[in-house]
C-alpha cells in the first residue's frame, strides 16, 4: 500500500485486509506485508510497546509497503501527536461515545487552520526536515484516517451523530466491550449484541463512512462482503501465531497418537 493511499483505496471496490499487532518486533510487521495484507493496526490500547517500538514496526510497515494505523491506548494530544509525527497514517480510536468525542479527536489529528496538531518540521513524518512542510500539512490534514471504534451503550445511541463528524472516516463495532457493557460479557452473539452491531454498520452505510469489521476467522470474510463491508481486520498477531501452531500440533498429534492405539503403560 503507497504511503497515503489507505484512505483512498477504502471508498474504492478492493477489499482491503489488515491486522493487529501487539508484538515489539518489527520482523513480525515485515511478515504481515510479505504475506500481502494491506494494512497493520499497530496497537497502544492492549499491546505492551512503547512509541520506539513503535516507530520501528511503523518503519517495519513502510519497507513492506503496509500502510500503518495505531490503536490508541488514550485520547491525550501529546500522544497523538507524537504518534502521527513519527509516521502513522491514521488512528484508530477506542469508546468513541458521541459526535463530540469524535470531534475531539479529529481536531487532534488536523493542523490549523482546520484542527490543532502542533508543528514540527524536524519530526520522521516530514523526513526530518526534508520535506516542504506546507504540502505535508495539505496532504496530512487530506490523507489522515481516523476510525472510530463503537464499543459502549452510549456510542450505540450517539452513533447518528457520531457518523456526521467531518473527519470521521470509518467505524469499527467493538462486540467485545459492547458484549460486557451490555450485561452479557463475552457472549458476543448474544442478541442484545448483535442488535447493537447492526445498528452501528446501518447507520454508518447511510453515512459517508466507511464500515471496518474485526474477525477471527477468514470464513467470516464471505458473510461481511455480502453486506457490503470491504475493510477487514483480521485477528491478533499472536493469535494467528497461536492458531497456526496449534494446528500442526493437532495434526501431528493424529500420528504420535493414532486412533485406536493402545496407550503406553
Amino acid at each position: 500500500m503507497v504511503r497515503g493511499l489507505l484512505k483512498s483505496s477504502v471508498r474504492g471496490e478492493r477489499i482491503l485486509l489488515g491486522t493487529l499487532n501487539f508484538s515489539r518486533d518489527p520482523a513480525v510487521v515485515e511478515v504481515m506485508g510479505h504475506a500481502g495484507l494491506d494494512f497493520v493496526v499497530i496497537d497502544l490500547e492492549h499491546g505492551a510497546l512503547d512509541l520506539r517500538e513503535v516507530e520501528e514496526n511503523i518503519r517495519a510497515a513502510d519497507a513492506v509497503g503496509l500502510a500503518p494505523l495505531v490503536r490508541l491506548g488514550e485520547r491525550a494530544p501529546t500522544l497523538i501527536s507524537r504518534v502521527l509525527d513519527i509516521g502513522a497514517q491514521g488512528l484508530v480510536v477506542p469508546h468513541v461515545s458521541s459526535g463530540r468525542d469524535a470531534a475531539a479527536v479529529v481536531s487532534m489529528t488536523r493542523y490549523p487552520p482546520d484542527g490543532q496538531r502542533p508543528t514540527c518540521t524536524g519530526v520522521r513524518c516530514v523526513a526530518y526536515g526534508a520535506k516542504n512542510y506546507a504540502a505535508h500539512v495539505a496532504a496530512s490534514n487530506e490523507s489522515l484516517m481516523v476510525l472510530a471504534m463503537i464499543e459502549d451503550d452510549e456510542g450505540v445511541q450517539n452513533i447518528g451523530e457520531i457518523v456526521q463528524v467531518p473527519g470521521i472516516d470509518g467505524i469499527i463495532p467493538g462486540p467485545g466491550d459492547l458484549a460486557t457493557t451490555l450485561g452479557v460479557p463475552g457472549q458476543f452473539h448474544h442478541p442484545r449484541v448483535q442488535a447493537a452491531v447492526e445498528k452501528i454498520i446501518h447507520t454508518a452505510q447511510t453515512s459517508d463512512a466507511v464500515v471496518g469489521i474485526y474477525i477471527t476467522d477468514v470464513e467470516e470474510i464471505d458473510h461481511w462482503k455480502a453486506r457490503g463491508i470491504r475493510l477487514f481486520i483480521y485477528s491478533i498477531d499472536f493469535k494467528v501465531a497461536l492458531k497456526g501452531y496449534s494446528e500442526a500440533v493437532a495434526r501431528l498429534d493424529l500420528y504420535r497418537n493414532p486412533v485406536g492405539a493402545k496407550p503406553a503403560m
